[in-house]
């Protein structure tokens, strides 16, 4: 009787290691995510209106590099992606901040590799002569790689629709 006790609990021990395991590894891969998102995302005007130039690539690195693998940080780069973020914040005089920011797990869940679908809430603020605040609802998906620094995001793909529909309008 106590042999079999003995071994329930251990298998009962066992099977919660490895499920807290999983849990933990994607609060952490949501972590990187998020703070991934923030960077992206969290502009002040004052400190980018004078840079009239697109960010090179090494500056991309350099800012995304503890939370976006090579792959990602050449996809920023290429596709223009930092450089629209920050040429909408100068165009309209705004300051960008992530409000809401929430995850859904996606198709893929391994060891080494997470997908996750997101909702981001981006507040846009005015800082010229007329500071008004507006709100930029988009969606995207995105993959997390785990790597020897941690997990890094590997590929994400943002909608970006919210942004042309508000710059149109900011313009004007």
């Amino acid at each position: 009787m106590w042999r079999k006790v003995s071994h329930s609990f251990w298998v009962v021990a066992f099977v919660l290691m490895f499920s807290g395991c999983g849990t933990d590894s994607t609060e952490a891969a949501k972590q990187a995510a998020t703070e991934f998102k923030e960077m992206q995302f969290n502009i002040k005007y004052e400190e980018i209106s004078e840079k009239k130039t697109p960010d090179n690539l090494e500056e991309i690195k350099e800012t995304f590099g503890l939370y976006a693998t090579e792959k990602e940080s050449k996809y920023l780069f290429n596709q223009g992606i930092i450089s629209y973020i920050k040429s909408f914040s100068r165009q309209t005089k705004s300051d960008l901040s992530v409000k809401s920011l929430s995850f859904e797990v996606g198709n893929v869940n391994t060891d080494d590799e997470i997908s996750f679908d997101y909702d981001i809430n981006i507040e846009v603020k005015g800082t010229g002569e007329k500071p008004e605040t507006n709100s930029i609802k988009d969606f995207g998906q995105l993959v997390m790689k785990k790597t020897e620094e941690g997990w890094k995001v590997d590929k994400d793909r943002q909608q970006m629709d919210g942004f042309a529909e508000l710059r149109q309008e900011l313009i004007q």
